[in-house]
């Protein structure tokens, strides 16, 4: 890995390379803080979603690696700890109530969990923990 690579400042693909985290198909969807690498760890067509913004750095990635893969790279942003507050306050105050589907209990998670790949819900899937 020369100095110049982008993969050469992300301390965890020397140590463990992407391939080993993804397995030889690659991710489809991937959430990472090193970018070179998650790319790397990313099958054809995968997707990376970057949460917030955590430093103010210049961002480096192999851009062919990107473009011959047809990899997708979007951004996801956060609010503040104070419209956090704000949103829980409206919600408190104007009776808004989330729409549960179903209730499982932890014993019954698989079947949770099948409802969710196969798409059968609408709204949240719930959880109840004894």
């Amino acid at each position: 890995m020369s100095p110049s690579d982008p993969l050469a400042r992300c301390p965890r693909a020397r140590l463990s390379g992407p391939e080993r985290l993804a397995g030889a198909a690659g991710a489809s969807i991937q959430l990472g803080s090193c970018i070179a690498q998650s790319l790397q760890a990313l099958r054809v067509d995968g997707s990376l979603c970057l949460v917030g913004a955590l430093t103010r750095q210049p961002i480096a990635f192999p851009a062919p690696h990107m473009i011959y893969g047809n990899l997708h790279v979007s951004g996801i942003t956060v609010g503040s700890r104070q419209q956090q507050l704000d949103m829980v306050k409206a919600v408190e105050t104007g009776g808004l109530h989330p729409v549960i589907d179903s209730v499982h209990s932890f014993h019954d998670l698989p079947e949770a969990f099948g409802a969710l790949k196969e798409q059968r819900h609408f709204g949240k899937i719930a959880i109840e923990y004894d």
